[in-house]
């Protein structure tokens, strides 16, 4: 085995760790939220598992110059359960948004569908750091 081999086994072990202590750290952060609305989250797990949703990150939901559409776990929830439109934000990144957000839920969103601002932003990190949107579905329904 190479040098550059080794070094990336190395990089995997080391991603694959931080990658574990993430989805444990969201994990309990999501059961000390509290609950959620139990038929908000059965359609956005379902969602998040259904294959039918490119992975993004950094903003809910991004166009790319082909008209593809990528979203973070948030966009996902906010496609599924938030009645309002995508719009353009911005012309350069093609970031879209409902109702004024880009990266988050609003307050108001974020009632309705009984999400907690703390269980928001760990969802946010976790996704941005490459939870995978199955991971992230099972962390969901076992902890909120």
């Amino acid at each position: 085995m190479s040098d550059k081999e080794i070094t990336l086994k190395i990089r995997r072990r080391a991603r694959r760790k931080q990658l574990a202590v993430r989805r444990d750290q969201l994990r309990t952060a999501l059961k000390a939220s509290g609950n959620m609305d139990a038929d908000v989250k059965k359609v956005w797990v379902k969602a998040l598992r259904s294959g039918e949703y490119n992975k993004g990150k950094g903003t809910m939901c991004r166009v790319d110059n082909k008209g593809g559409y990528s979203f973070c776990c948030l966009g996902v929830l906010a496609d599924e359960s938030i009645d309002t439109d995508w719009h353009r934000l911005d012309s350069t990144n093609h970031r879209l948004g409902r109702d004024g957000a880009s990266s988050s839920l609003t307050g108001d969103q974020r009632e309705k569908v009984g999400l907690s601002a703390d269980a928001q932003d760990e969802l946010a990190v976790a996704n941005d750091l490459g939870l995978r949107f199955s991971t992230i579905a099972d962390a969901i329904e076992e902890c909120l």
